[in-house]
């Protein structure tokens, strides 16, 4: 199916919308033909810095959107099944959720790992090193230290 590729304020519009609601891009643009490629809307957002603003700005409340649907996810009472023993809550229904509840976090966590991703602390004795190069100098500085302290004792043996 083709796509426009002409501009058009109201299909902006729609697709900023969608975005701000949590839905992704590539979904957006396959649901209608009146969508364009969403190769074609990212050409619109690098040429148009304001489209490109917006759509940050939708993307970022998308995200907003997903994450409270995690909270949603987990926040519900799990599903209790009657058995014999009595009420039980149903692990198929907890698996499921869990599943959807880290799947959501993973995609946010891989669109935007600033805001969602784990933070990574690279840490030697008890402060905090800007980068891993960092933290290779700090080591190679610490072995030519014991190096040095291990010849002066006399113990050589490389």
């Amino acid at each position: 199916m083709p796509y426009p590729s002409k501009r058009d304020a109201s299909i902006e519009k729609e697709v900023l919308d969608r975005l701000a609601d949590g839905e992704p891009l590539s979904a957006i643009c396959r649901s209608d033909p009146k969508f364009p490629h969403p190769t074609v809307w990212r050409d619109w957002c690098e040429a148009d810095q304001a489209l490109a603003i917006a759509y940050a700005r939708a993307r970022e409340a998308g995200e907003d959107v997903i994450a409270a649907d995690c909270l949603a996810i987990i926040d519900e009472p799990p599903t209790r099944l009657l058995t014999d023993q009595g009420p039980r809550i149903d692990p198929a229904d907890v698996h499921n959720r869990r599943l959807r509840f880290e799947g959501r976090l993973k995609l946010l966590a891989k669109w935007n790992p600033k805001r969602w991703g784990d933070k990574i602390d690279v840490t030697t004795d008890e402060k905090n090193v800007s980068s891993v190069a960092a933290a290779i100098e700090e080591g190679n500085r610490r072995i030519a230290q014991f190096d040095r302290e291990r010849s002066d004792r006399g113990g050589g043996g490389s």
